[in-house]
């Protein structure tokens, strides 16, 4: 595992699974394939829905993927707020929250970080629940990071609008496991938002620059 081999990829499929559950791409194109366009208007209020631009997201943890995801909202105008206990102050125009703060004032929550005995199950149903109604949870990031049975209780009872996730508690999943692809508010990927061909010519490229950088230390410069 080579780290910030997948950055650009995860960010960029973020935004896109975004825009395709704010835009009900999947479904809609789902119904013209079945043939439901039939009338000419039909489509359009059957399949409206929001725009990405000027809405608030919240990202838990401010590393790579979540400066590069930054980066792309920040061409959509979006109020970008962070949790991050490592990173101590305000980043440009994204601004530095508790835990709570994001969860409870964002439009979009998503996770960018790794799974350690301090964040295993910190996303915990009770924050789940002060998100807004009209809110999103994504997660991108690892599956023991978030009380997946209380996401379901708060999913089954509409206290969010939806959750958009690349990452399950067994993978393959098991049937229980599986069943998140039938909840109507949920878009579930196969674990696939680092999954571009650029990324492995990313990581041949830290891992190159890494033994040049490991020769130069130890003054084995090739001649």
């Amino acid at each position: 595992c080579t780290p910030g081999r997948n950055t650009q990829a995860v960010a960029e499929m973020v935004v896109a699974l975004i825009l395709a559950f704010y835009r009900k791409i999947l479904p809609s194109v789902q119904w013209a394939r079945e043939g439901g366009w039939i009338h000419g208007t039909t489509p359009y209020y059957l399949w409206m829905g929001h725009e990405l631009q000027g809405k608030k997201v919240g990202l838990v943890g401010f590393g790579r993927i979540s400066r590069a995801l930054a980066k792309i909202l920040n061409g959509f105008d979006c109020d970008i707020s962070f949790y991050d206990p490592f990173v101590e102050q305000n980043q440009g125009n994204c601004h530095k929250k508790t835990l709570e703060e994001v969860f409870a004032q964002s439009d979009i929550v998503s996770l960018h970080l790794p799974v350690l005995e301090s964040t295993k199950g910190m996303i915990t149903e009770e924050l789940l629940r002060s998100m807004k109604p009209e809110a999103i949870f994504v997660n991108a990031a690892r599956s023991a990071l978030v009380d997946y049975e209380g996401l379901k209780r708060v999913l089954c009872e509409k206290k969010i609008a939806g959750a958009i996730i690349d990452v399950l508690d067994t993978e393959p999943p098991t049937s229980e496991d599986a069943a998140w692809a039938t909840y109507e508010r949920v878009l579930l990927t196969p674990h696939i938002c680092g999954a571009t061909y650029e990324v492995t010519d990313h990581q041949s490229e830290i891992l190159i620059d890494g033994i040049r950088r490991w020769m130069k230390e130890n003054g084995k410069e090739s001649r």
